[in-house]
């Protein structure tokens, strides 16, 4: 199914989001985006796995929910599959936190949940 989003400005792909016009489209919902437009990128994304393998029969589904992370100049930002909106991770530096680096992103998904 195609789906088609009128949008103002212009549209920065974030590889597992898209933002614009103060919003972002991630699993595909709009939220709130405050990140600083210009300067986001994605630092990465983590699982949870709420509901795990089943032993192979499909008596129960395998249940699992994201953790996305986002840095623009200022923050770094939080998305847990289902929030309303960003969370800013205050306790993070921007600077210092690095795209695709595993443990980082385990850290910063600790201190999203606190």
């Amino acid at each position: 199914m195609k789906r088609t989003i009128v949008h103002q400005s212009s549209l920065k792909d974030l590889k597992l989001a898209y933002a614009y016009d103060g919003k972002l489209l991630i699993e595909n919902k709009e939220i709130p985006n405050s990140a600083d437009l210009e300067s986001m990128e994605l630092l990465g994304s983590t699982v949870d796995v709420i509901e795990g393998c089943d032993g192979g029969r499909g008596q129960i589904p395998v249940v699992i929910e994201y953790n996305y992370f986002f840095r623009d100049k200022n923050h770094i930002y939080g998305y847990h599959s289902g929030d309303r909106a960003l969370t800013v991770i205050e306790a993070a530096t921007p600077g210092v936190v690095e795209i695709n680096n595993y443990g980082q992103l385990r850290e910063l998904q600790k201190k999203i949940k606190n």
